[in-house]
């Protein structure tokens, strides 16, 4: 029981990579990555029988989804699924690296403002019409 694809859909090295970008930029485009790893990591020993499954139906939904056939023989091989969750992992971890950088930049963007919002309070300092003996107004937040 061998893991070889027909002849009809060899693919290249290149095509291969191609492909397997391609559907996890979109998988990533849906926010299903964690989802389509763990779905995929379950189902992996059945990767060739969904593979078939997707030429079976591929009448039905290709016109929906082009070339569905050789993304069909494309998850035939176990070890393109396995390429598959890699891309997938390294994607979510690009994600949060992402979402990480841009929650430290809001804040120190709030920082900033805090800080000079508080600067222009000390600058101002207290009323003109106020005498210097006065109690100072409680602070406002």
């Amino acid at each position: 029981m061998g893991d070889q694809v027909s002849p009809l859909f060899e693919f290249t090295p290149e095509q291969r990579d191609k492909m397997l970008e391609d559907v996890a930029q979109r998988i990533a485009r849906a926010g299903m990555a964690t989802p389509a790893m763990i779905f995929l990591e379950s189902n992996k020993p059945f990767s060739r029988i969904a593979g078939n499954a997707l030429h079976i139906v591929s009448p039905a939904i290709g016109v929906f989804l082009p070339n569905i056939d050789a993304y069909g023989a494309l998850l035939q091989d176990r070890e393109n699924v396995e390429m598959l969750i890699s891309r997938l992992q390294e994607i979510e971890e690009e994600r949060g690296q992402q979402q990480r950088a841009l929650r430290a930049e809001r804040k120190a963007r709030a920082r900033e403002r805090k800080s000079r919002a508080k600067g222009l309070l000390k600058e101002t300092g207290p009323d003109p019409g106020q005498s210097p003996d006065s109690p100072e107004p409680p602070k406002q937040r």
